[in-house]
């Protein structure tokens, strides 16, 4: 902006009276703009460095644990439209992951995991077969002697959707939403080498129907399994 500045100063010792008004009033404007642009990236710089600062904090002080977990699902379908499904029943799949742990204080902490999961639900004659890479955020609180109870929002992404029946396999993705969200529920056991199980209900919150308008179909998926942590206070409940 220093050039600038001093081509209009320039301008103005060789310009007339009359015009030296039009000038300044310019210089004021750009000195408006640079202002406004340079407080923006200011406040954008200060948010940024306070989140890392935070982050930082919070990693430095916190022993962070890492685990993996597998299971087995039994998922189906909710929703006042699913009950049209003929012969609907559960559709038994696998889950595994990964899981993040992150002390807030004393026995609560934040649990990120990235899990993939396989859903859908049976009918007659055939069944729908669902992967997702869901990604939980479980508040996680603990008790003396290893028990432990949780709940979260989670995210999916559909990765891919087949219906097998009679006639053979078709893909169905592009007539469904790849993005679900439901809420995650559950309780378990860690003893103090890392190891534990636990058993969890991710409830449906959106349609995973792509038409207009949505049918009322959710996901809705019980889950059991084993996990591993290590790393941080593994055995701290």
């Amino acid at each position: 902006m220093g050039g600038v500045f001093e081509g209009y100063i320039f301008a103005l010792i060789k310009i007339k009276k009359v015009d030296k008004l039009c000038y300044l009033k310019r210089i004021l404007i750009l000195l408006r703009i640079n202002l406004k642009t340079q407080n923006e990236i200011n406040m954008k710089k200060l948010i940024l460095s306070l989140a890392v600062v935070t982050i930082a904090t919070m990693t430095a002080n916190a022993q962070v644990g890492f685990g993996a977990k597998a299971g087995a699902n039994f998922a189906t379908l909710s929703g006042s439209d699913a009950k049209d499904i003929d012969g609907k029943a559960m559709q038994v799949g696998a889950n595994f992951g990964v899981i993040v742990q992150i002390p807030v204080s004393g026995m609560f902490s934040v649990n990120p995991e990235l899990v993939f999961s396989m859903q859908g639900v049976k009918f007659t004659g055939g069944s729908d077969k669902l992967n997702y890479l869901n990604i939980p955020v479980m508040a996680h609180f603990g008790f003396n002697g290893g028990f432990f109870v949780e709940g979260g929002p989670q995210v999916g992404f559909m990765m891919s959707a087949k219906q097998k029946d009679a006639s053979g396999t078709t893909d169905i993705k592009e007539f469904l939403s790849t993005t679900d969200f439901s809420l995650g529920l559950g309780a378990g056991f860690k003893s103090a080498s890392g190891f534990g199980g636990n058993a969890r209900v991710n409830i449906g919150l959106s349609s995973i129907d792509k038409g207009d308008p949505k049918a009322k179909i959710n996901n809705m998926v019980i889950q059991a399994g084993v996990f591993y942590m290590f790393g941080g206070n593994k055995g701290k409940e």
